[in-house]
């Protein structure tokens, strides 16, 4: 399946759940640098990193973890503003996965990538985590 397919089949089960989410968690926090529009603009900017690359999984769970890391990685701002809202996001994006009955088992990558995703040591870890490799690149496009 190429990458198209599987963003048009995440997106129809995801987009208007997750938008939805962050609009009620986000309310009145004034922060336009880090609105919804932001996270928009970085799920388009990850999905232009996997077009344009050939070393990651066209699966659905990776696209999966991906959308979700895109849209509520800095969800966290809404609470904190500092350097904590990693941590803060985490919480929130678990909350959102248990609201959505979505197994927090099958979205580590996500969770891990929305709490760290402020980390820009680009080099290789030792976990290895694409999905904060990508969201980090494509965070930082938006912040260009």
């Amino acid at each position: 399946m190429k990458y198209s397919e599987l963003f048009t089949e995440v997106e129809n089960l995801f987009l208007g759940a997750l938008e939805d989410f962050f609009t009620e968690t986000w309310g009145e926090t004034d922060l336009p640098s880090h609105d919804l529009d932001h996270h928009r603009r970085v799920w388009k900017y990850s999905k232009e990193i996997l077009e344009h690359s050939n070393n990651f999984p066209a699966d659905t769970l990776f696209i999966r973890n991906l959308i979700i890391s895109a849209y509520l990685h800095d969800i966290g701002m809404s609470e904190d503003h500092g350097i904590r809202h990693g941590m803060r996001s985490r919480v929130i994006a678990e909350k959102y996965l248990s609201s959505n009955n979505l197994q927090k088992s099958d979205f580590t990558n996500a969770l891990d990538a929305i709490e760290n995703h402020d980390n820009k040591d680009y080099r290789d870890s030792a976990d290895n985590n694409l999905i904060l490799k990508i969201l980090s690149v494509a965070d930082d496009l938006d912040a260009f």
